[in-house]
């Protein structure tokens, strides 16, 4: 028989082992790397979603709408003036009073200048004159006769006149005036003169707020106060000596108000 041979075993290289247990090492420390990495980044999103979280209500608004409801109804008070401790006394008073100086503002108008005339009639018989009859002046305005009226005979009579034209034209001086209608021939005998201006023709108007009205209503009102108090303090001989708080209930009516 052959003689066997004998195998002898190859002592294992070192350098092997120490390069499979780097590997070995190196996986195991990816394996936790990525471990960790997945820990922090999902602690990093719950940090981020606490903060937006956080600012969202930080800088939110809440409104609040509030929609009151109104309650009406009916209360019924039983007492007596006896319980009160109160007195009634009723009284009428009245007043009025002119003010002036309300107010400084003013505007200008125009109307027709008014005024009178007074007739002549050095002829011998008498003289109607209707109601519109043209007098005109010797600076050329046309007036006309506000009423009709007979101018005696010998005599004379006043009469009103207005302006036949609005405007500052006919306020006029004292002047003489021609009865237009007259034949020409009692011109001379029959005729108008003036001792007055006319007036008229520009007003200069005030102008009332209704402010100055109400004011003036409300001063009124307290000397109405006062003279009913003075009232009450005769009928009421305790009306001086009652506390200074006692309430005066009145009520008042302006009957009319008139401004110039």
């Amino acid at each position: 028989m052959p003689p066997k041979k004998s195998k002898t075993a190859k002592p294992k290289d070192a350098g092997n082992d120490d390069t499979n247990f780097a590997r070995t090492n190196a996986f195991r420390s990816s394996r936790v790397e990525k471990y960790y990495s997945r820990i922090v980044a999902g602690f990093v999103l719950v940090t981020i979603g606490l903060v937006a979280l956080i600012g969202y209500f930080s800088f939110s608004k809440t409104g609040v709408v509030v929609h009151p409801s109104i309650l009406s109804g009916e209360f019924t008070v039983k007492a007596s003036l006896e319980n009160l401790g109160g007195v009634i006394v009723l009284t009428d008073v009245e007043g009025s009073k002119v003010f002036t100086g309300l107010s400084d503002t003013s505007t200008v108008t125009s109307g027709k200048a008014v005024g009178t005339v007074n007739l002549v009639n050095n002829y011998t018989s008498d003289q109607p004159l209707v109601e519109t009859t043209r007098l005109l002046s010797s600076e050329g305005v046309l007036f006309r006769t506000t009423e009709t009226v007979t101018v005696p005979a010998g005599g004379s009579v006043t009469v009103g006149v207005e302006a036949d034209e609005s405007g500052a034209v006919g306020d006029i001086g004292p002047s003489k005036f021609e009865v237009v209608a007259l034949w020409d021939g009692l011109k001379d005998d029959i005729y108008g003169t003036s001792s007055q201006s006319m007036s008229g023709g520009v007003k200069q108007v005030a102008v009332v707020s209704n402010e100055n009205i109400q004011a003036a209503k409300l001063a009124l009102r307290e000397e109405l106060r006062e003279k009913a108090k003075a009232v009450f303090a005769e009928e009421v001989p305790s009306y001086e000596g009652m506390p200074s708080n006692t309430r005066i209930l009145d009520t008042y009516t302006v009957v009319a108000t008139q401004v110039d």
